[in-house]
């Protein structure tokens, strides 16, 4: 056999590589994180401004999480305030875990109950207004 088959077999092998590459990817299940990807990011700048006003440590939630359960301590300083907002618990992995819940305060604290709070990584995404100043924020929760 001369170099001239070596070649031959040598590109041969690399087609066959990458069109098995190309195969598998295309295989690969594609989610993303939200159905309306644009009109978020041309929203950011009030997102921004919420990711800011939450920035200050005594806005600042506490959020303990277990199997089954999630409980999210909001600042006492707005405790005798009006709070409303959507709390979401989303999972990057399984599109189908995802759920969100309104902001019910009882004394300063959401308690969530939800058979979908499974062990794993958890991304909560938490968008609150108390005394009509908005607020935002995300915390990663790993529930063993």
């Amino acid at each position: 056999m001369n170099w001239g088959y070596k070649i031959l077999i040598l590109y041969s092998l690399f087609i066959v590589g990458i069109l098995t590459m190309v195969y598998k990817a295309s295989q690969q299940k594609v989610e993303l994180v939200t159905e309306n990807y644009y009109e978020k990011e041309v929203n950011f700048q009030d997102q921004y401004n919420r990711m800011q006003n939450s920035n200050h440590p005594e806005n600042k939630l506490v959020i303990n999480a277990a199997l089954g359960s999630a409980e999210i301590q909001f600042p006492s300083a707005y405790a005798n305030s009006k709070v409303d907002g959507k709390i979401t618990f989303f999972r990057p992995d399984n599109k189908n875990l995802d759920f969100s819940v309104p902001v019910e305060l009882a004394s300063g604290v959401q308690k969530i109950q939800s058979e979908k709070l499974s062990k794993g990584y958890w991304k909560v995404q938490i968008y609150w207004n108390a005394d009509g100043k908005p607020f935002y924020q995300e915390d990663k929760v790993h529930i063993q």
